[in-house]
């Protein structure tokens, strides 16, 4: 995938048919889903026995980049509404194909975006009583690097209800709690707590962080949780999410705080993957996507 404003944005993965790992091992999802919206895509696998939007897995290991080369003709170019153009290829090469297969095989791929369709295709597998021989045995996905040269990894800020006021002060037990710049900090594991009022950042004690796992100390999303949720009094499920800084500053200005998070890197990704440790949901968002429908995979 390259961006048509700046073609040196470049994004490279392989298209390819993932084998299915109930057990978890192989393939590991990176944070914890919301169950709403599961049974649809198992409704559309029923009735098309076909993979028509594939999904993103990251890949932990530092020599996939180099095997990613075209090795046949180009099969596809399609442009999507944001600038990016989609190129697929052919790899022809039998020992490229087989490398790139070792290469994959040989850490657990961190499924990046497509929770829901894995689960579904793990239930229709089931259901069909499929062998991981079977079409249905495995799933279309695109594997990208973990190593910073593939799809940018941004973060869902969170959207707090309504709380009165904050005491700041009690903050200050488990943060170093400085003014700050509405805008998302950079620092991994920092948040900005917007007010409305007042823009605050947050910075973890690294005392504080030590219980926690280490890929968890540098997700902003596992310190909210673990640090910050405990003294506004909500939790996971009371917040809402969004991509958008605007949506965020707009929701404080409302009167209720908002929490701007740090990007989480993909090699944190990858060492969570190693670890079979899940972040907290909607922890980041993967862009460029490939689109649905470019690569279709019959699943019988």
């Amino acid at each position: 995938m390259t961006n048509l404003q700046d073609p040196s944005l470049r994004v490279s993965g392989v298209v390819g048919a993932l084998l299915l790992d109930k057990e978890e091992q192989r393939v590991v999802p990176h944070e914890e889903t919301i169950s709403q919206g599961f049974e649809r895509w198992v409704t559309s696998l029923a009735a098309s026995h076909m993979n028509i939007d594939p999904i993103i897995g990251l890949s932990g290991s530092r020599d996939l980049s180099p095997l990613l080369q075209r090795s046949g003709n180009v099969r596809r170019r399609v442009v999507d509404g944001d600038g990016w153009v989609h190129t697929v290829s052919d790899i022809v090469d039998a020992e490229q194909v087989r490398a790139i297969s070792l290469v994959i095989a040989e850490r657990p791929v961190s499924l990046a975006d497509g929770h829901h369709r894995y689960h579904a295709a793990l239930a229709f597998a089931s259901n069909l009583g499929a062998s991981k021989d079977d079409p249905a045995g495995s799933i279309l996905a695109f594997v990208s690097t973990s190593d910073g040269r593939g799809l940018g990894i941004h973060p869902f800020h969170r959207l707090v209800p309504a709380l009165g006021t904050i005491d700041i002060q009690s903050l200050r037990q488990d943060f170093v709690v400085t003014p700050g710049q509405p805008a998302p900090p950079q620092r991994p594991g920092s948040i900005v707590l917007l007010t409305g009022d007042d823009t605050w950042h947050l910075a973890p004690h690294p005392t504080h962080l030590m219980a926690m796992p280490s890929p968890w100390r540098r997700a902003s999303s596992a310190v909210a949780q673990t640090l910050l949720y405990p003294h506004l009094g909500v939790t996971e499920a009371d917040c809402a999410y969004t991509t958008s800084i605007e949506v965020a500053l707009s929701h404080a200005d409302g009167g209720a705080p908002a929490l701007l998070m740090a990007p989480l890197d993909g090699s944190t990704i990858a060492e969570a993957g190693r670890l079979g440790l899940r972040f907290p949901q909607k922890t980041t968002f993967f862009a460029p996507k490939p689109r649905a429908g470019v690569v279709l995979r019959a699943i019988g």
